[in-house]
Protein backbone atom coordinates (compact mmCIF):
# COMPACT_ATOMS: atom_id res chain seq x y z
CA UNK A 1 0.00 0.00 0.00
CA UNK A 2 1.54 3.29 -1.09
CA UNK A 3 1.37 6.57 0.80
CA UNK A 4 -1.11 7.98 -1.73
CA UNK A 5 -3.47 5.04 -1.09
CA UNK A 6 -3.22 5.65 2.65
CA UNK A 7 -3.99 9.35 2.20
CA UNK A 8 -6.92 8.56 -0.11
CA UNK A 9 -8.48 6.16 2.41
CA UNK A 10 -7.86 8.63 5.25
CA UNK A 11 -9.64 11.31 3.25
CA UNK A 12 -12.57 8.98 2.53
CA UNK A 13 -12.94 8.05 6.22
CA UNK A 14 -12.83 11.75 7.16
CA UNK A 15 -15.54 12.47 4.57
CA UNK A 16 -17.75 9.66 5.90
CA UNK A 17 -17.40 10.86 9.51
CA UNK A 18 -18.11 14.45 8.44
CA UNK A 19 -21.24 13.48 6.46
CA UNK A 20 -22.51 11.35 9.37
CA UNK A 21 -22.03 14.28 11.76
CA UNK A 22 -23.92 16.55 9.35
CA UNK A 23 -26.76 14.02 9.16
CA UNK A 24 -27.20 14.23 12.93
CA UNK A 25 -26.82 18.02 13.16
CA UNK A 26 -28.93 18.97 10.12
CA UNK A 27 -31.85 16.49 9.88
CA UNK A 28 -33.64 18.24 6.99
CA UNK A 29 -30.61 17.63 4.75
CA UNK A 30 -30.40 13.96 5.69
CA UNK A 31 -31.70 12.64 2.35
CA UNK A 32 -29.05 14.50 0.32
CA UNK A 33 -26.27 13.62 2.78
CA UNK A 34 -27.32 9.97 2.83
CA UNK A 35 -26.98 9.93 -0.96
CA UNK A 36 -23.46 11.43 -0.73
CA UNK A 37 -22.58 9.02 2.09
CA UNK A 38 -23.65 6.03 -0.02
CA UNK A 39 -21.58 7.27 -2.98
CA UNK A 40 -18.51 7.71 -0.76
CA UNK A 41 -19.03 4.29 0.81
CA UNK A 42 -19.31 2.65 -2.62
CA UNK A 43 -16.16 4.45 -3.80
CA UNK A 44 -14.30 3.49 -0.61
CA UNK A 45 -15.39 -0.15 -0.89
CA UNK A 46 -14.27 -0.39 -4.53
CA UNK A 47 -10.91 1.24 -3.69
CA UNK A 48 -10.42 -1.14 -0.74
CA UNK A 49 -11.23 -4.23 -2.82
CA UNK A 50 -8.66 -3.15 -5.45
CA UNK A 51 -5.99 -2.88 -2.74
CA UNK A 52 -6.92 -6.18 -1.09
Amino acid sequence: MSQSDFLFIGFQIHGIIKSRWLCFSIPHREGRLKEVYEQKTALFNSKTSINA
